[in-house]
């Protein structure tokens, strides 16, 4: 009897599931499908500089917390300026309990790279601009911060906000909280 019992239980849960109403095999109610998103990347230098990368380190002491602070700019072959400014804020006695050096880099990507990987017991924060981009015909409410895995698959950053500005190619990121050092960038 208990036999007979689990094959009509398996039976009605087969058939519920194979209903074209059913949603355990598709999205959940309210869940959009939307496009992949692109990273969008820098505009390619002007002139033939061998520095593609901008990169800035330091030695912060987690205890008392720090500050890696990278401001570049360049001409672009379009002839706008491109201008970066990147600061990270480690919180004192919030990250890690030693000194680390600390690398920051920015290559051809609008995003970053920390060095070494590293995971934290609270996140530090990122703020994050650039100018000069070409933003033509992006939507600003498709533009976000995102962390990028080593696949390329992203995940929205909790943040105070990004700012977009399509006349100047800005964009901005506050407070953005990283919970670990990898790769993290603007994406539409």
């Amino acid at each position: 009897m208990r036999k007979l019992s689990y094959l009509a239980a398996l039976l009605l849960l087969s058939f519920v599931g194979c209903m074209q109403e059913s949603n355990v095999t598709g999205p959940a109610d309210g869940i959009v499908k939307t496009q992949p998103k692109t990273i969008i990347m820098l505009p390619d230098r002007a002139d033939m500089n061998v520095e593609d990368v901008f990169t800035s380190a330091q030695t912060v002491d987690g205890i008392s917390g720090g500050e890696i602070h990278l401001v570049k700019n360049y001409l672009a072959s379009n002839g706008k300026t491109v201008n970066i400014d990147c600061k990270l804020t480690v919180p004192a006695n919030s990250s890690f309990a030693d000194s680390r050096d600390i690398t920051m880099q920015v290559s051809d990507e609008a995003g970053v790279d920390f060095y070494p990987s590293m995971t934290f017991t609270e996140p530090v924060i990122l703020n994050f601009k650039i100018s000069g981009l070409d933003l033509t015909g992006t939507n600003p409410d498709d533009v976000e911060f995102y962390y990028v895995d080593q696949s390329g698959n992203l995940a929205p950053t909790v943040n105070d906000g990004v700012t977009f500005d399509a006349a100047t190619g800005t964009l901005n990121v506050v407070n953005a909280q990283l919970p670990h050092f990898s790769r993290w960038a603007y994406a539409r």
